[in-house]
């Protein structure tokens, strides 16, 4: 109603110019809503200008309007609930023109007429003279200028914005009940557009003591209806479920007759003064805040993605709340959690297959990472994930190439123009119903992915061979002639096939020769056992007797001719077995060239009703897989338990730290400091990234970790450090490791070793003793983001079930703890930069540049390392003090005051580091064994995020210097000054890794 400020002076003028006795009534009915308010306006002397400031509050401008209309409503004769408007512009004389422009005002609240009469009323003949005092009221059709207007209001303060102060607040958090008692716990405030985590020590000092507001409530009133209605937490839930924004003004919050919640919203009294609870505390989704879930299953098919049900890991959600999909780092949605009536399962249906196989997305830099804790009274807080929508969502298509095709095969798309003429194949497809209702970047993806299935027939065997099958269906069925024999002939699919045959018919003549080899050894034991059986008229019999009579004349002869027979009757009973065995064998080839025959015949036969299923059926060649599958597990099984037999060093703790200190000393030239920060590093981190400049033993240091820590003392086939040497042109896993052949039912292995590495693994599981390193050299000479995708999630896990990986096999593979990479990293112009989200995740040392060794000192017999020896050592933190955290604390605010963001991630993974690293760091250059792993902490986690032009970054790096002067970080000051000293070089461009 009084936004206009302008007509807001006319308003004020108006009541300020009314006799003071009017005055001081409406200034004495205002009913102030917390001491505060009263002190604050009691501190006003001028009755005009405590008006005017009273009148810019929604909450008293009610109050005086209506006190006024009190005073004066028998002055005009009108009643409130009956007059209408043109009653009350007749009923204005010069006796009584004020009282009626206060009837005015007030009428306007009962009737709720201000949007309809209010600025024609502020513009009116008859409230213009009111203001000016001109009591003739004959009828004019004139209004009064600006400048009249001016100079009627000259009564009224010039600077009216400085009355309009901001009380208004918006608080996210949880609303818990414990009893019959509702408190609110905020734990974000969004105020000027941005958002503010609260401290604890804010939180604690702002809304003492336990950090919260309660919310009271009258019995059998409005507002407790309103708090059962709603869901919310009770104070025994060990996880925050119902999360709320509240949005109200601060002035609303008043003190509290209570010690444990020391302020009050008085909700009742909201609704006195007609405020719609609902606006005042709703669900934090309609901010645009959506709790984070997860898939049950690390790895969903598009198929199973776009149809079925997705099964959620977190328990603490709302039947019917959107939600965000976190899923291979895209956040998909929303979603409506749905629950499961058996056994109250949350899941998810993205319902992509009726909405065209189209899902829309949020990157993570289109959303801003929340957590709400619950504390619950309990020492081990719980953290809810949510994210913020500040970006846009995109657009992912997930149908399926097998989907795809069968829509194009309903279009009776013929697959003879394909064959013939792919440009009109693909104007066909171009303009088929089915790509009509999608955006045009998804049809122009499915157009080029159908182009690629005709085109590239090596890579998309089996989708042309889906497709073949179809056409040819549908050409049976509408009795189409037009595929011919010489299609059929010369079609890829029908030459795969004979291919196929070929290999059945070398395995076949396999199976003969080892045969005749098997008839040739029965024949020789036949033979062999017709001399035995023509010497029983006792010729071999004397003849083996005399000799032995001559050798031994005591012998007893009779006992030898036993012992020779008793041999015959071996070799007799052996000479059977083999002849039962070869019968068994042929038996077994007649079978085979039988069964072999008949799906020959079979396949012959049913060419065209089966569509050119393999002539070997897939059942043979799951089989041989199976079999080759279980003896690959066999051998797996036999190297573990081998593995599990090797004994450990009983080193730990400190003994264990000096060992490594002495033993990579032995090698480098590298402080204590530099070798324990290298083993926290790689026994915190999934990933641990050396950099430097070429010659500074980047590849080399990761052997020597390797052999400190006995993993070279396995022998060549069981060695737990693998080397790899990553090739430009790197893209996916298939690079990396292999892919699984469809065809011949087999894993093709790009890398032998890491396939068996991770094969070992998965068969040790849980029971994994030893560390395993991975190094990979040259690693950004191809995107890491890429072939190392499927292990990025690994970075991130927290229970078992994110401990799975998918590497193509026909199950997922368990990745013990014990597994961690190192990688070596080139900041030249010819390789990849590395991904923010690599950078996330990874600790990125740069090695110091010293010396090599000329000649190794003392020899250092390599102790064999636990897993568990070196996780104790360098993994298990103790808490960090207050004064290390608060200065962390303001190097995250001055990182985040630059634009880069510290994810909740980096802020675990530097306390972690922080609370093992400053037990067993030495101090150096007059700093602290805390400072300096806080030095560590910050040039290996927070640095690398700086990536732009230096004017960007020239207030950062003088505040950032000052941090470092004043807490003896050196590390990190002399990395700020690499940056600035090298941006002339560079172009202006600041980067941590150049």
């Amino acid at each position: 109603m009084y936004e206009n400020k302008k007509k807001l002076k006319k308003i004020l003028s108006f009541y300020c110019s009314l006799p003071d006795d009017i005055k001081r009534k409406m200034i004495d009915s205002v009913q102030y809503i917390n001491r505060e308010h009263k002190r604050k306006f009691g501190r006003i002397k001028s009755e005009n200008e405590k008006l005017e400031k009273l009148m810019f509050e929604d909450n008293y401008r009610r109050q005086i309007v209506d006190c006024a209309y009190r005073v004066t409503k028998d002055k005009t004769g009108l009643d409130i609930s009956e007059s209408e408007y043109d009653d009350i512009i007749a009923s204005y004389t010069a006796e009584s023109c004020i009282y009626s422009t206060i009837f005015f005002f007030r009428w306007c609240y009962e009737k709720d007429y201000d949007n309809k009469y209010f600025n024609e009323f502020l513009d009116s003949p008859e409230f213009e003279k009111t203001l000016s005092k001109d009591f003739s009221f004959e009828p004019s059709e004139e209004s009064v200028t600006e400048n009249d207007d001016d100079n009627n209001t000259e009564c009224v303060s010039e600077s009216i914005e400085e009355y309009t102060e901001d009380t208004g607040m918006k608080l996210y958090g949880r609303i818990e009940q414990r009893m019959t008692f509702y408190n609110f716990f905020p734990q974000y405030e969004y105020i000027n557009g941005r958002l503010h985590e609260f401290t604890k020590e804010e939180l604690m000092s702002g809304y003492p003591s336990n950090g919260a507001i309660n919310l009271a409530y009258v019995t059998s009133e409005e507002s407790e209806d309103f708090l059962q209605n709603i869901d919310i937490d009770k104070d025994t839930d060990t996880e925050a479920s119902c999360l709320y924004v509240l949005d109200t003004d601060k002035y609303d919050i008043e003190e509290n007759n209570n010690s444990t919640y020391q302020y009050k919203i008085d909700l009742q009294k909201l609704v006195a003064r007609g405020i719609r609870l609902s606006d005042v505390i709703s669900p934090l989704y309609n901010e645009n805040v959506y709790k984070i879930v997860t898939p049950e299953f690390s790895c969903i098919s598009d198929k199973d993605f776009a149809n079925s049900p997705v099964y959620l890991n977190e328990t603490n959600l709302l039947e019917g709340e959107p939600v965000l999909l976190k899923y291979n780092e895209k956040y998909y949605g929303t979603f409506y959690v749905r629950c499961r009536i058996q056994d109250g399962k949350y899941y998810i249906k993205t319902d992509a297959n009726i909405n065209n196989f189209i899902l829309y997305y949020y990157s993570e830099d289109d959303i801003d990472i929340m957590e709400f804790e619950k504390q619950a009274y309990r020492e081990d807080p719980t953290y809810t994930n949510c994210a913020r929508i500040t970006g846009k969502r995109h657009i992912k298509d997930i149908i399926p190439r097998q989907t795809l095709l069968e829509k194009i095969g309903e279009e009776n798309i013929s697959l003879s123009i394909a064959e013939k003429n792919p440009e009109e194949f693909m104007t066909l497809c171009n303009n088929s119903p089915f790509f009509s209702d999608i955006p045009a970047e998804v049809r122009e993806s499915r157009i080029n992915q159908l182009h690629e299935i005709i085109t590239d027939t090596k890579r998309f065997q089996d989708e042309k061979r889906t497709l073949f099958e179809s056409m040819l269906k549908y050409c049976q069925e509408k009795g189409d002639s037009g595929i011919t024999d010489k299609m059929i002939s010369e079609s890829g699919i029908y030459k795969s096939l004979q291919s196929e045959l070929e290999i059945q018919r070398s395995e076949l003549e396999k199976q003969k020769e080892n045969n005749e080899k098997l008839t040739a050894q029965i024949n020789e034991l036949k033979e062999l056992n017709q001399k035995l059986q023509t010497s029983s008229s006792g010729d071999i019999y004397q003849d083996s007797a005399d000799e032995i009579k001559n050798e031994n004349p005591e012998h007893d002869i009779s006992e030898s001719i036993k012992n020779l027979q008793e041999q015959q009757q071996k070799l007799i009973a052996n000479n059977e077995f083999l002849m039962a065995q070869a019968q068994m064998y042929k038996a077994r080839i007649k079978s085979a060239q039988e069964e072999i025959s008949r799906a020959i015949e079979e396949s012959i036969a049913n060419t065209a009703k089966n569509a050119f299923e393999p002539y070997i059926s897939n059942a043979m060649l799951k089989a041989a897989a199976k079999w080759d599958s279980d003896e690959e597990s066999e051998k797996y099984s036999m190297r573990a338990d081998m593995i599990l037999k090797k004994r450990a060093s009983s080193l730990s703790g400190t003994a264990l730290t000096e060992y490594l200190v002495k033993s990579v000393q032995s090698k480098r030239n590298y402080t204590r400091n530099e070798i324990i920060n290298i083993f926290i590093s790689i026994a915190q981190n999934f990933i641990t990234i050396f950099s430097g400049d070429p010659g500074t033993g980047k590849t080399s240091v990761c052997n020597i970790i390797a052999d400190v820590l006995g993993l070279n003392s396995f022998g060549s086939d069981n060695n737990r450090y693998i080397s790899v040497s990553v090739e430009r042109g790197w893209s996916s896993k298939r690079d990396f490791i292999g892919y699984f052949n469809p065809l011949t039912k087999k894993y093709d292995k790009s890398n032998g070793r890491i396939y068996d590495a991770l094969m070992l693994l998965n068969e040790e599981n849980k029971k994994s003793v030893y560390p395993y390193l991975i190094m990979l050299d040259e690693a950004n000479l191809s995107p890491m983001e890429y072939y190392w995708a499927d292990f990025m999630p690994l970075s991130d896990r927290v229970s078992d079930s994110d401990m799975y990986i998918n590497i193509g096999t026909e199950k997922e593979l368990f990745v013990p703890e014990t597994l961690r990479f190192m990688a070596t990293v080139n900041t030249d112009r010819t390789t990849e930069e590395l991904s923010p989200r690599l950078i996330d995740r990874a600790c990125i040392i740069k090695l110091p540049d010293v010396r090599p060794k000329e000649a190794e000192s003392e020899d250092i017999i390599p102790e064999l390392i636990s897993w568990q020896s070196l996780s104790e050592t360098f993994a298990e933190p103790s808490p960090v003090n207050g004064s290390l955290q608060k200065l962390l604390e303001d190097i995250y605010s001055l990182f985040e005051t630059y634009g880069m963001n510290i994810s909740p991630r980096i802020r675990i993974a530097v306390n972690k580091y922080i609370g093992v690293a400053q037990g067993i760091m030495d101090s150096e250059n007059n700093a602290s064994p805390q400072e300096k792993a806080l030095d560590y902490a910050v040039v290996q986690k927070l640095l690398p995020k700086i990536n732009g032009c230096y004017e960007d970054y020239e207030g950062f790096f003088e505040a950032l210097k000052k941090i470092c002067t004043e807490n003896h970080l050196s590390l990190t000051g002399s990395s700020v000054e690499r940056m600035e000293n090298s941006r002339k070089k560079n172009m202006g461009y600041c980067q941590y890794l150049i």
